[in-house]
């Protein structure tokens, strides 16, 4: 009976490591960028002409081809949520003063909804909560 209970703790505990495994590092500092299950690739705002390029470790803005912006080590608050809603990814940037929220729903569709809120502009400014979905790349 030992044996079993033994067995069945290290079944267990192996399940839990492989779970864990596809989850959100929270032992990583906030200014650290891990996508977890976000979908990795490239996203374009055909508003703007920019691409979102989202890697399993960072985010750079480009537009043009040019990059306008890296955010590797200079978000916080980073936050990776899965839901019923899909899987969002959330930040803030100082130095841009802006919010970020990119959501992939839960559908066939690569489509994902990017929010960003500026905190530099009073909130009848235009752009100041800009909606956006994009098409991937």
């Amino acid at each position: 009976m030992k044996k079993f209970a033994l067995i069945i703790a290290v079944a267990v505990a192996c399940a839990v490591l492989a779970v864990a495994q596809n989850s959100v590092d929270l032992t990583t500092p906030a200014t650290e960028i891990n996508l977890g299950d976000f979908p990795v690739g490239t996203w374009h705002d055909d508003t703007w002409n920019a691409d979102w390029e989202f890697s399993s470790r960072n985010i750079r803005l480009l537009q043009n081809g040019a990059l306008v912006y890296n955010f590797s080590g200079k978000v916080k608050n980073f936050k990776v949520n899965a839901g019923t809603a899909g899987v969002t990814i959330s930040f803030d940037c100082d130095e841009t003063k802006r919010s970020y929220q990119f959501n992939k729903g839960i559908s066939l569709s690569t489509d994902i909804t990017m929010t960003i809120d500026r905190h530099d502009t009073p909130a009848s400014a235009p752009n100041t909560h800009y909606v956006k979905t994009m098409k991937k790349k």
